[in-house]
């Protein structure tokens, strides 16, 4: 590793003065006024967050690079680190910065390659990096010789003890909005004892096993009121949470958590937001008191996650509630969520589609239509190549005679005629063109016609669905 002298030094000061986007755009002239002494955070426009400290490839490095850590509210994390030309390290990008930056496996296998794991750390603490990608990487020639490139990190960890135990983890929990009201459980609504001298205590609400498959289970907490806060209505946060004893890839854990996520999104038809996410690691538990292990949760960030902000608090108004489902409902959801992927991803994506044209939301309706239809008749039987030879108004009256009498809030019989109608309308300028509001109402009619029949799926009961028709 080559060493920075004095000069570069300066010259990389202005570097952390003139902090930039991956465009190369610059987002505010930084200067000693912005930062707050008490935690060294520099609070950008937004909720971004801007941090000054040293990059070191691994975990013990003794030759870091000075780099900028950027949270930015989308949840994403970016280190911008500056090094000299002539530091081994610039050929981390096979000398191939001031270029379009391709994702190649093949050179991450190279020795020379950016490492995969990484560690910052400033005076606030250490962050661990996991699944590290270069984003954007530009040099100046001449007498600087000075180059810069900001990382992008799949997974980050608050204050580990070494990266390293987390290229794989034991458990991940994520707290989900609207989960609490969901589940049908609140911290404060539990159940009232009293002691001998007529004192009231308040029972901990006992976690919920969802299912066996990765021991997911859901949890309720009550949080303290924040300081100075105007809100009066104590409430609850609930979570939920993967663990196994072996370690598992982040991946495997993750995807039973979007999987829960989008069951609410389906059930409620808001879009519900992953708003944090905790992970441990059997490597860094310590030993308790009573001889049993101490789990330390490390606060995470997930790139891939979609981090957003709560809804107000309110009673949501769900098509389903967890009560509603089966006892193996979460099974039959996790099952159903995986076979029928290829449909049901489309189907969710439509509340990313907010203030599309009624033409694109009807477009990926019918995609998720589609694809749901064609599932359903190799299910029941027929060959994968009868059933893609089916059109989609045949597949879509498929999928109504599974979901049977008594269920939609509309007449179906032809449904499958007049969403094809509507679909083909929409994706082809050559057929007769179907009013905007009709379009509306065949959209909202599949959005109903595929919420049902997952929520039968599950074990939700007829009458249930036909009372909420009726609220």
């Amino acid at each position: 590793m080559g060493v920075v002298n004095n000069t570069d030094t300066q010259q990389i000061s202005h570097l952390h003065r003139r902090y930039t986007t991956n465009a190369g755009t610059t987002i505010r002239e930084i200067s000693r006024s912005h930062i707050d002494d008490s935690d060294l955070h520099i609070q950008l426009k937004g909720n971004n967050v801007l941090r000054i400290g040293f990059l070191h490839a691994g975990d013990h490095d003794d030759d870091p690079l000075p780099a900028g850590y950027e949270l930015g509210d989308d949840g994403n994390v970016r280190i911008t680190a500056a090094f000299s030309l002539d530091d081994n390290r610039f050929n981390w990008w096979g000398g191939r910065c001031n270029e379009s930056l391709v994702h190649d496996p093949e050179s991450e296998k190279s020795e020379d390659a950016l490492p995969s794991e990484m560690t910052y750390r400033d005076a606030v603490g250490n962050i661990g990096l996991i699944e590290c990608t270069t984003e954007t990487c530009r040099k100046s020639v001449g007498i600087r010789s000075l180059g810069c490139f900001t990382l992008l990190a799949q997974y980050t960890i608050e204050s580990p003890q070494n990266t390293s135990n987390y290229q794989k983890i034991n458990g991940l929990r994520s707290e989900i909005d609207g989960l609490t009201s969901w589940l049908g459980i609140d911290a404060h609504a539990m159940e009232k004892s009293f002691s001998d001298q007529g004192i009231a205590k308040l029972g901990i609400v006992p976690n919920i096993l969802l299912s066996q498959t990765m021991r997911l289970t859901a949890t309720v907490t009550d949080p303290p009121a924040a300081p100075n806060s105007s809100e009066t209505t104590p409430y609850s946060t609930a979570s939920i949470q993967t663990a196994v004893d072996q370690t598992s890839s982040w991946e495997d854990h993750l995807t039973i958590h979007g999987r829960i996520r989008d069951l609410l999104r389906i059930a409620g038809w808001k879009k519900f937001n992953f708003l944090s996410h905790k992970a441990y690691s059997s490597h860094e538990s310590q030993p308790a008191k009573d001889g049993e292990p101490s789990l330390k949760w490390r606060n995470v960030q997930i790139a891939a996650s979609e981090v957003g902000k709560p809804h107000p608090r309110r009673r949501e108004n769900f098509l389903f509630r967890y009560p509603d489902v089966s006892d193996d409902g979460i099974d039959r959801w996790l099952h159903l969520a995986q076979a029928y992927q290829r449909g049901l991803d489309p189907f969710v994506s439509l509340l990313n589609l907010s203030g599309a044209t009624i033409d694109a939301m009807i477009a990926q309706l019918g995609i998720a239509l589609e694809a749901i239809g064609y599932q359903v008749l190799v299910d029941n039987g027929l060959s994968s190549n009868g059933a893609n030879k089916k059109s989609v108004r045949q597949r879509i009256e498929h999928l109504v005679a599974d979901i049977g009498d008594g269920v939609l809030s509309f007449n179906a019989s032809n449904f499958g005629e007049e969403f094809a109608s509507s679909f083909n309308s929409a994706k082809h300028a050559n057929l007769e063109v179907v009013a905007p509001d009709v379009k509306q109402e065949h959209f909202w009619q599949g959005v109903e016609l595929v919420r049902k029949w997952i929520a039968l799926r599950l074990g939700v009961s007829k009458s249930k669905l036909y009372l909420h028709l009726e609220r």
